[in-house]
């Protein structure tokens, strides 16, 4: 490995678990696929910016713009993805924000 590239966490939108691997999502539409399972990024990232929605998702909080409770739960994020949110965490993240 020649470079090291640091993200800021404002830049990171949400992240996504893909086997051993990790997809950062960024603000600017990139992605960058890291060789680290997501819950080594669970342990690591501010616990008061990011929450594991789902075993493939951990959203920057910061970038919810709405939590759906109908048709499933989802939330929406600023650039307009939507995310499931997992049934057993649904109550965990109504906690978090405060819902």
């Amino acid at each position: 490995l020649k470079t090291i590239e640091l993200i800021s966490i404002k830049d990171i939108l949400y992240l996504e678990a893909d086997r051993k691997y990790t997809i950062f999502h960024l603000n600017d539409k990139k992605k960058k696929v890291v060789s680290k399972n997501i819950g080594e990024y669970e342990k690591i990232l501010p616990k008061n910016l990011f929450f594991r929605i789902h075993h493939k998702y951990i959203v920057n909080v910061q970038k919810v713009t709405t939590i759906n409770r109908s048709d499933g739960n989802y939330c929406q994020l600023i650039d307009g993805k939507t995310l499931t949110i997992a049934k057993r965490r649904q109550e965990a993240i109504r906690k978090f924000l405060y819902l």
